[in-house]
């Protein structure tokens, strides 16, 4: 016969006995509720070490307590485990700073597991005591002498107790700072991260890694090393170099993301380099300089042997002068965009425009667009384009402007396609400019 102290004793290692129990049940070659094995067993792994923690917690608190109150204890047992279990969480903080770098512990994670410790904790609370009522029934269990609480006559006083307790408690915020400081020590030591890097035997990760470096070197203003780390070390240089010139732009310095762009061999590469740079001049109230910088991509697509690089190149730039305003300079740019690209460019711009908020620009560029797409020969083709601009007028917000160049488009098919595009929009279904 099992005394009930003993029993609930037991009951409290369910949480790990099931998915013991589950991983030898669904091994390979059983095919039934695997997805309840998966569940036990992940448990297991997520809270395992939490619950080994708060099971020496209950056992030391369960010594000298009567048969009542460690009944009661079962129903507030899930609860009282979400704190170990988030200080768990926490206390793991500080070894992810020291390893990665960064907290891979999101919020919303451990939120999400509190939630399933109180559905899989209480399904055990149910299960503890339905069986104990069961075998108390049948005569297995019999119930314990009340026994008076024993109380603590030596070693270390109540105060110092808690003390101790709340050191540990607050161990892991304490680390947390300390190893933030580690990590930060490390990360600006680059010469033997860049040691590190290079001993890596994947070519893909040791760029990556390189890569990092010479981004937070830009970060930190120290651009000549970025620079030498990327010529020095990293294979894909335009990469390292476009990186960096991002990392520039975030920061404001235009003038250092400029020198890093012309190092970049691939004309394409510097030239969507130098557009990034002129959009953040002009969003900076820098519109000669935007304009300058722009003025300096466009001579390189000029200066281009390769025709479908031309080709490729000027509407980019195009994009970039009516994203920086400078409509003057695009205009201009315009005039050498070839027939083939000319529709896509102008609808490109009308779209740039109605998402600054410039309506009365952007329907003047959709009626240019319009215009081009008009003078397609072949019918197929310009009712597509006719088609692509109806439903970037629609992304724009001009609905009955979008309605009027469906009039247009004569092939059945491509009526069908805008019309359903400009129903989503109206319906929600398709969000305005986000398409």
């Amino acid at each position: 016969m099992l005394k009930a102290r003993r029993y609930f004793q037991l009951a409290f290692l369910l949480p790990i006995i099931f998915p013991l129990l589950a991983w030898l049940v669904a091994r390979p070659g059983f095919r039934g509720g695997n997805w309840v094995a998966l569940v036990l067993w992940g448990s297991l792994l997520i809270g395992g070490i939490p619950y080994i923690l708060f099971l020496a917690g209950l056992f030391y608190w369960v010594r000298d307590k009567d048969l009542k109150a460690i009944q009661r204890l079962t129903f507030l047992a899930p609860l009282l485990f979400i704190p170990v279990f988030v200080y768990c969480a926490a206390a793991i903080i500080p070894l992810q700073i020291l390893k990665t770098g960064e907290v891979r512990v999101e919020g919303s994670v451990v939120f999400n597991f509190c939630i399933f410790i109180l559905v899989l904790g209480y399904f055990y609370v149910l299960l503890a005591n339905a069986g104990f009522y069961l075998l108390k029934f049948i005569g297995f269990i019999k119930e314990d002498a009340y026994r008076e609480p024993v109380l603590a006559s030596s070693g270390m006083g109540l105060g110092g107790k808690k003390y101790l307790l709340a050191f540990f408690l607050a161990l892991p915020l304490l680390l947390i700072p300390v190893s933030l400081l580690i990590q930060f020590r490390y990360r600006q030591n680059y010469p033997k991260r860049i040691a590190e890097a290079n001993r890596t035997e994947s070519s893909v990760n040791r760029d990556e890694a390189l890569l990092e470096i010479a981004y937070e070197q830009a970060g930190a203003q120290r651009f000549e090393d970025a620079k030498a780390t990327v010529t020095t070390y990293i294979e894909d240089k335009d990469r390292g170099f476009a990186g960096i010139v991002t990392n520039l732009v975030y920061s404001g310095a235009y003038e250092e993301a400029k020198s890093t762009a012309d190092l970049i061999g691939a004309p394409v590469t510097r030239i969507m380099a130098y557009r990034q740079i002129a959009i953040a001049q002009a969003k900076a109230s820098d519109s000669l300089g935007a304009s300058q910088t722009l003025s300096t991509a466009l001579a390189i697509a000029q200066r281009a042997e390769n025709a479908s690089l031309k080709r490729f190149t000027l509407p980019t730039i195009a994009a970039g002068q009516a994203a920086a305003g400078l409509d003057g300079d695009l205009k201009a740019t315009l005039e050498m965009i070839e027939p083939s690209e000319i529709v896509d460019t102008y609808k490109i711009v009308a779209g740039i425009k109605a998402k600054d908020g410039r309506l009365e620009e952007a329907q003047e560029y959709f009626r240019e667009a319009i215009k081009k797409a008009k003078n397609i020969k072949d019918p197929i083709s310009r009712d597509n384009k006719l088609t692509d601009i109806s439903e970037s007028q629609a992304d724009a917000g001009l609905l009955d402007e979008a309605r009027a160049t469906v009039e247009v488009i004569a092939l059945d098919g491509c009526k069908q396609i805008a019309f359903r595009h400009i129903s989503d929009i109206e319906n929600g279904i398709i969000q305005k400019s986000k398409r």
